[in-house]
């Protein structure tokens, strides 16, 4: 028997996109909106915003209406993929582990973590990420099984960022030996050296290095897990975009003599936490010269052990962000040698010579 497919079908007018209706009651406004939602994420940067953002800055996010159908459908299409833990079972051996221990009893689980050993020989990139999973859920027994909990602790950001984030943060760099993190009013000193006039340095709530002490991951956590605060959110959010834009530039004029199209291939990125959810971001600038920040993909950190399918998720980040990693200290090994002269280059192709013209035809240059 042949099914139509319902894409096929037109939708109906009712269910257009854009259809709002407001219902005005003596005490009370409410909006009514469809099934059919032109998008399901919560806009981090608002349109006003997003609008004097784009001569330099291209918000590549599902929120941003301005951006063409395509690059939408990409988009849409790139959160499926991750949704289905589509980097995640890339490393086979984490993937079989963590999904595995979603039916471990919880304090049995350390044991089984650090007992389970892969059937196959595993790529590098997959054994460190499987190590670093094996500390984040010890740590997470850990919290879960004290029965003690503190006053005020479900609102209080600095809780939030101890308990939850650092454990998966601090085990992602040890365990991939690519990063390590300054916590609590870390000093972002790009920030202070890009702003023109000069201004005092910008603190984060932690900040990633790389092994040559570059800036390569803010983070920022808007609140506690169950705190909804949106301004304080979307606060923070500008913040990230422009800290990682500070860290590109700082990139670009620490390297001025490698190629432009080396310097299209670096990263810098960024992790916010709304309420207990965790957002990964990333930036590079665009071909046509413009900085891209794209929303990479979300997932909910689990406070107790009835959300520890939660965790897949998280996995599938940190997978992601793992492999970017690895790819960006080989093309910051790049830049560092075209810079240095190690790797001849056309000075037509130059950093030095696209974005920063007058510098090349200084006579001091």
């Amino acid at each position: 028997m042949t099914v139509a497919s319902s894409s096929s079908e037109p939708i109906p007018e009712r269910l257009r996109y854009g259809v709002s209706p407001i219902i005005t009651r003596a005490s009370t406004t409410l909006q009514f909106t469809s099934s059919r939602q032109p998008t399901l994420s919560f806009a981090r940067v608002d349109a006003e915003n997003i609008d004097k953002l784009a001569p330099i800055v291209t918000i590549l996010a599902t929120y941003n209406r301005r951006l063409p159908g395509a690059k939408l459908e990409q988009l849409e299409a790139e959160i499926g993929a991750h949704a289905t833990l589509s980097t995640l079972k890339r490393m086979k051996g984490t993937y079989a582990m963590v999904t595995a221990a979603m039916d471990v009893k919880l304090r049995e689980l350390p044991l089984w973590l650090w007992s389970h050993m892969p059937v196959e020989d595993l790529e590098t990139v997959d054994r460190k990420l499987m190590d670093a999973m094996r500390f984040i859920f010890t740590d997470f027994v850990n919290v879960c099984t004290n029965p003690v909990t503190a006053p005020q602790a479900a609102q209080s950001e600095r809780t939030f960022l101890v308990d939850h984030v650092v454990p998966i943060l601090r085990s992602l760099a040890t365990q991939s030996q690519l990063l390590a993190f300054n916590w609590c009013g870390a000093v972002l000193k790009q920030k202070a050296r890009q702003a023109r006039p000069a201004t005092t340095a910008r603190n984060v709530d932690a900040l990633g290095y790389n092994a040559q002490g570059y800036e390569r991951l803010v983070v920022e956590i808007s609140g506690g897990h169950t705190v909804e605060q949106p301004s304080h959110a979307a606060d923070d959010t500008i913040k990230i975009i422009h800290s990682l834009l500070c860290v590109l530039k700082g990139d670009a004029q620490g390297h001025l003599n490698a190629s432009l199209a080396t310097y299209k291939k670096i990263k810098t990125f960024g992790i916010q936490t709304i309420e207990a959810h965790m957002v990964l971001f990333e930036m590079h600038l665009g071909d046509d010269l413009t900085y891209e920040y794209k929303e990479v993909m979300s997932a909910s950190v689990p406070i107790n052990d009835e959300q520890r399918t939660r965790w897949l998720q998280v996995a599938e980040m940190l997978a992601y962000l793992m492999l970017e990693l690895h790819e960006q200290d080989a093309h910051l090994t790049t830049l560092q040698k075209e810079h240095d002269g190690a790797l001849q280059l056309d000075t037509t192709t130059t950093i030095r010579s696209n974005l920063y013209p007058a510098t090349a035809n200084s006579p001091n240059s």
